[in-house]
């Protein structure tokens, strides 16, 4: 049973780590930010009411921030 654990442990955490590198903070200079995610490059999905404003919106990566025009 041990050797399970680790080795769902083991994939989990490898699941984690490939995952974790598509998810960035979506910010509008307010109070609100938004998870969103890579969907493609170019591409960041997130919810429409995670942010107040439709323009001068970032995305935050770790250590880059870059700025992001919102397409409905």
């Amino acid at each position: 049973m041990s050797n399970e654990l680790s080795s769902f442990s083991d994939a989990l955490a490898a699941l984690v780590s490939t995952g974790g590198n598509s998810l960035v903070r979506v910010d509008d200079g307010t109070r609100l930010t938004a998870s969103g995610l890579v969907w493609e490059p170019g591409v960041i999905v997130t919810t429409s009411h995670g942010t107040e404003r439709d323009e001068e919106l970032f995305v935050i990566t770790q250590p880059t921030t870059a700025h992001a025009s919102p397409s409905l």
